[in-house]
């Protein structure tokens, strides 16, 4: 009898390992790989050829497909390695003094039951929710989308081979998924819906595994059962170079926010990944592009790219510039060392045992009892999180949260400011959330002198307007952004302190949308625009307070995450801009000009302590920040000290 598996290709483990590598690429926030996100869609393109093509050679062997068979595969080639990383995730690491936000449990299910992209569409757009940073299950939505499709596909698959003739109709019906696929993503692109939605969406991105599967079901035979070497062959091996010639610019140049992803790209993107499988696949042992992935260092990592995959971006989370004192590439190294690591010992200990069948026996207890045991854990883990050891602090998610709640939007008045010239005894800041996790830093520090009020918006620029991302508009997505510039000024009068301190922050930093165009912050119709919005909150300050002050915005260092960028936005951390030292210096440029036209009015740089080498994550050995954008309660209070002289000399008085 023929087998019913397919013959091994190791250098198919190297595709494997390209896309592994630009997604870890990626993650690292390395220039050159801005696009290396569409590693994803390699994978996808892989996965569903190789599956359709074990389930066309069953169903050609055997006359039949055995379902269980085929989802117990897939059970103990996924599921293990999963429930190890929720155990790590949800248990572990709290008890190692790792916090998560209240929204990880959540996650972690979702992640268990394989819904995970479809939480993330829901939840993914409270502002709120997200400051506290990217959940360590976020990568999993593509694992959920595979597992929806090897849920789902088999069935089909089923129905359409039991049928006469169903081994021709598949590949039209494979066709019709691939069409309607690409042509929902761009009717729901054309009709508004967020990047979010169209990024994470089941329906908008199984096109990719469905281009894999057409593949399999037209030309799998022919590529897995001819001779190589061959003239079949080398025609094969001919088209992986085009798709090459296609997948590795992209690789480069794509981000997630390019509307021309969901405009035919994404399709683009795994024609080209098809093609380079199908190359592969049929020619192992050929020269150029298939040799290359055939290079053993490459088979390795494809062999734990599941791992490799799984683990990476928990890792990448954990070990930040803050914990680690890192940064830029020593950074990237200990997180891709660590990572295959973790990667490795899963495969070992994990991943290779359970789908050998050899996982030890403990005693007279059999191997089936141990994974019921295991399988428990994971569902324990995932439903009772450990809360973890980390003592609470104000720059946590709830208290910030909470700070940004007791904020009256119209407060009572307070005691009159000083007449100019007296001593300042009282500080109102004025700014978005990096003035706020100061201000929860400092408000209870007894070593400050003054009295700290606080004028915000958490979620809001200090000077909203509608911002550009990629080309394209983004609205502020808290609806209380919409008239904050309105309610800012009686705020400020209300607050009424003796110095008024507006911070130039992250949120400024966009191009703007005008009159239906973007305007980038190159123009210099951006730097009059932003000028202007800065000089009116200083004359707001002015009008109510005797003495004004401006900190300058500073160095960031946001990691990068695998989503789109109007999310990103609405968190307030989108890297390209927030990290970006031309934006920095074109903002500071615009408040400085602004603070010129009063006269004295105190401009303090903070990137003076903070950034005279490039971002800092700690000085003197205090952390200064939660996410590479706002402060901690030891980094605010840091900073203070170091302010508060400054302003209170910059106002002239005692």
């Amino acid at each position: 009898m023929a087998e019913r598996t397919l013959p091994h290709r190791p250098a198919l483990d190297g595709v494997r390992a390209l896309a592994v590598l630009a997604v870890l690429l990626y993650h690292g926030d390395v220039p050159w790989t801005q696009g290396g996100f569409l590693g994803v869609d390699l994978f996808f393109v892989l996965s569903g050829f190789l599956i359709t093509s074990l389930l066309l050679r069953e169903h050609e062997v055997t006359g039949r497909l055995d379902l269980g068979r085929f989802w117990a595969r897939r059970a103990r080639r996924l599921l293990p390695a999963l429930g190890v990383l929720l155990v790590v995730v949800m248990w572990v690491l709290p008890l190692a003094g790792v916090v998560w936000g209240q929204r990880v449990r959540g996650d972690a299910i979702a992640t268990l039951v394989y819904v995970s992209n479809w939480r993330f569409i829901l939840t993914g757009q409270s502002y709120v929710d997200q400051y506290a940073g990217p959940s360590p299950l976020l990568h999993t939505w593509s694992l959920a989308i595979e597992e929806q499709w090897y849920l789902v596909f088999p069935l089909i698959a089923l129905f359409v081979l039991s049928r006469p003739l169903g081994r021709r109709y598949l590949p039209w019906i494979l066709g019709l998924g691939v069409a309607g696929s690409a042509l929902l993503t761009m009717v729901l692109q054309a009709h508004g819906a967020s990047l979010t939605r169209l990024y994470y969406g089941t329906d908008t991105r199984l096109q990719a595994i469905l281009v894999g599967a057409l593949a399999a079901s037209l030309i799998g035979h022919r590529v897995w059962d001819h001779e190589p070497g061959g003239h079949r062959g080398a025609w094969y091996r001919s088209v992986s170079l085009p798709g090459f010639a296609v997948l590795v610019p992209l690789l480069v140049l794509a981000r997630p926010e390019s509307a021309w992803l969901y405009q035919g790209g994404l399709l683009l993107v795994a024609t080209a990944s098809v093609l380079v499988v199908v190359g592969v696949a049929a020619e192992p042992d050929a020269s150029g592009p298939t040799r290359w992935l055939g290079w053993r260092p490459l088979v390795l990592l494809g062999t734990i790219s599941y791992g490799v995959y799984l683990w990476h971006w928990p890792v990448y989370v954990v070990l930040d510039a803050q914990r680690t004192g890192l940064s830029a590439a020593p950074l990237l190294v200990l997180r891709i060392l660590v990572t295959l690591a973790a990667a490795t010992g899963s495969y070992l200990l994990v991943e290779r045992p359970v789908r050998r069948g050899s996982l030890p026996q403990l005693g007279p207890m059999p191997a089936e009892a141990l994974l019921d045991i295991s399988a428990a854990v994971v569902i324990l883990a995932v439903l009772v999180p450990l809360p973890g050891k980390a003592v609470p602090s104000s720059d946590s998610i709830d208290a910030l949260a909470k700070v940004a709640a007791s904020l009256p939007s119209t407060a009572p008045q307070a005691a009159p400011p000083s007449p100019k010239g007296t001593a300042i005894r009282s500080v109102v800041l004025v700014g978005d959330s990096q003035a706020l996790s100061l201000y929860a830093g400092i408000k209870d520090d007894p070593s400050s002198t003054l009295t700290v009020r606080l004028v915000t918006r958490l979620g809001c620029g200090v000077v909203p307007y509608v911002s550009v991302v990629g080309g394209q508009p983004v609205s502020p997505q808290e609806p209380l952004c919409d008239d904050w510039a309105k309610a800012r000024g009686s705020e400020i009068a209300n607050a009424a302190g003796d110095l008024g301190v507006l911070f130039a922050g992250s949120w400024e930093q966009y191009d703007r949308w005008v009159d239906g165009r973007a305007v980038p912050y190159t123009d210099p119709e951006w730097m009059t625009l932003t000028v202007a919005d800065y000089r009116t909150v200083l004359a707001e300050i002015l009008h109510s307070m005797p003495h004004a002050a401006v900190v300058l915005d500073h160095c960031h260092d946001v990691p990068n995450v695998d989503i789109p960028a109007s999310t990103l936005f609405q968190w307030g951390r989108y890297p390209p801009v927030v990290n970006d030292p031309g934006r920095i210096a074109a903002t500071n440029r615009a408040v400085e000009t602004a603070a010129s036209y009063f006269p004295a009015v105190t401009v303090v740089d903070v990137g003076s302590l903070l950034c005279a080498h490039g971002y800092q994550a700690s000085v003197d050995g205090v952390q200064l920040r939660t996410d590479g954008l706002h402060w901690t309660t030891e980094g605010a209070r840091l900073v203070w000290r170091w302010m508060e002289p400054k302003l209170v000399a910059g106002a002239g008085v005692p």
